[in-house]
């Protein structure tokens, strides 16, 4: 019934044909977690009658009991999401039928026919982190974490929940000593929490509830080092292209089209009219932006003055690949951790 509940909100969340949101994102991890529980009781079910049943039926047992956990975790998640459904949407027309919020007060509900507000103003928060605060979550960071990702991306998870780990307890231990004494302590534990990734859930869990700011920063810089940056170099394929492109708003910028037969340049002159048209009046006006064109091959159109980003001469432009029509413009957040 709440899946349900679920789906009919995630519904009428959709943007045109566009079928993805917050609703159904929880219903897939929940679909994973129910795919990952049949495919572990199948396999028990054809181990019962091998002769070394019952010296495994522990280790059989154990995944399965974590994705009971993790269940039950999601039930508790999906009904919280239902307490949040702002009931002022009941009313109107297309809107699912989902039962009053729990954690709502009588004296906070407006008629049916009012807009409903995007903020939760119904809920009473305290009592939604209370609840939040009550669920044991170490289960989601233990040996089954990343059961919704792809294989590659389930990894590396892992492995960067294991040096949070790892590196939580030397920051507490080890906090204000030499960096290197720090790394070393995160080390010897990384060895402990891999071995024990019981433990290694419940440190992630303990460290996220106290919610020190000063040890994400701290963990996060790590990648900042001059070591993390040539490993990542080391064991990351490298680009052909990454250069930095300084892009000037405050005059009209000139770019060449290469889908013509012949080249054509084209003016790009962003106004203030169109800054407020698409910004409002808080606009950012028009300046001077740093942008990195990343490519991992060498394309047409990328190469500076008949060289490639990795200062190889590029004695015939014909060997280079095709210009692509696709482009991927990614804009990061002005945050730390974004």
């Amino acid at each position: 019934r709440t899946i349900m509940q679920i789906a009919d909100l995630a519904a009428v969340h959709d943007v045109a044909d566009s079928v993805g949101n917050g609703f159904w994102a929880q219903l897939r991890v929940v679909s994973c977690c129910l795919k990952k529980l049949r495919k572990k009781t199948a396999a028990i079910t054809s181990e019962r009658e091998s002769v070394f049943f019952g010296t495994r039926i522990k280790s059989l047992l154990y995944p399965l009991e974590s994705y009971l956990k993790i269940l039950g975790i999601l039930k508790e998640l999906l009904q919280l999401t239902l307490s949040f459904h702002h009931p002022q949407a009941e009313g109107r027309p297309g809107s699912p039928a989902v039962e009053p919020a729990t954690f709502s007060d009588p004296s906070t509900t407006t008629s049916a026919g009012a807009e409903a507000s995007l903020f939760f103003t119904h809920i009473p928060l305290e009592s939604a982190m209370e609840q939040l605060s009550d669920i044991d979550l170490s289960v989601l960071y233990g040996d089954m974490h990343g059961y919704q990702y792809p294989s590659r991306l389930k990894h590396f998870l892992r492995m960067v929940l294991l040096a949070a780990a790892s590196y939580s307890r030397s920051y507490e231990k080890h906090h204000g000593d030499h960096l290197l004494t720090q790394l070393a302590s995160a080390y010897y534990h990384g060895v402990g929490f891999l071995m024990k990734p019981v433990k290694k859930g419940r440190r992630i869990a303990q460290q996220y509830s106290s919610a020190d700011v000063n040890f994400v920063k701290s963990f996060w810089n790590l990648t900042e080092l001059p070591v993390a940056k040539r490993f990542a170099a080391v064991v990351g394929a490298n680009v052909e292209v990454s250069r930095e492109v300084t892009i000037d708003g405050t005059v009209p910028v000139t770019v060449r089209k290469w889908n013509s037969s012949e080249e054509v340049n084209v003016s790009i002159t962003p106004t203030e009219e169109e800054c407020r048209m698409f910004c409002g009046e808080d606009y950012v006006p028009p300046s001077r932006v740093k942008a990195r064109l990343i490519s991992f091959r060498c394309l047409q159109g990328q190469e500076v003055e008949g060289r490639g980003a990795l200062g190889l001469s590029w004695r015939n432009p014909k060997h280079l690949k095709p210009a692509s029509p696709f482009l991927i413009l990614h804009f990061h957040g002005g945050g730390f951790i974004a």
